[in-house]
């Protein structure tokens, strides 16, 4: 999935959500205007996310292409 017309190096926390797709297993590439994310095989982790609590059903949404526990 190719985003575009974003700022990659944003200091918003629902930016670090890129940084758990990556923890999980996704390739994500920062663009100068864009975010490319691949993944096939994603892994459960343990994230805090009081920082972003709106990306939490984000993060649910995920759950059933999960392997593993985290």
């Amino acid at each position: 999935m190719v985003t575009r017309h974003i700022k990659p190096f944003s200091l918003q926390p629902d930016f670090r959500f890129l940084d758990i797709l990556a923890s999980m297993g996704s390739e994500v590439v920062l663009g100068r205007n864009w975010v490319a994310v691949k993944g096939v095989r994603l892994a459960g982790i343990d994230v805090d996310m009081n920082a972003m609590p709106d990306q939490v059903p984000t993060l649910a949404v995920l759950e059933p292409w999960l392997e593993g526990e985290p």
